[in-house]
C-alpha cells in the first residue's frame, strides 16, 4: 500500500506541475493574440497615424 501512495503522490504532483505549465502557457498566448488584436485594430483606424520601427 506505501508503494501505491507514494507512487501516486509523486504522479499527482507531476499531472499538477504539467497542468500549472499548460495554463500558464494557454495564459501567455491569450494575451499574445490579445496584442496582435489590438495592433490590427489601431493599424486599421485611419484616424490614428501608425508607424511600423
Amino acid at each position: 500500500m506505501e508503494i501505491y501512495e507514494k507512487e501516486h503522490n509523486v504522479t499527482t504532483e507531476k499531472n499538477y506541475i504539467y497542468m500549472t505549465q499548460l495554463m500558464e502557457i494557454i495564459i501567455l498566448q491569450t494575451i499574445a493574440d490579445l496584442d496582435d488584436i489590438m495592433i490590427y485594430e489601431v493599424q486599421r483606424n485611419k484616424q490614428i497615424k501608425f508607424q511600423k520601427h
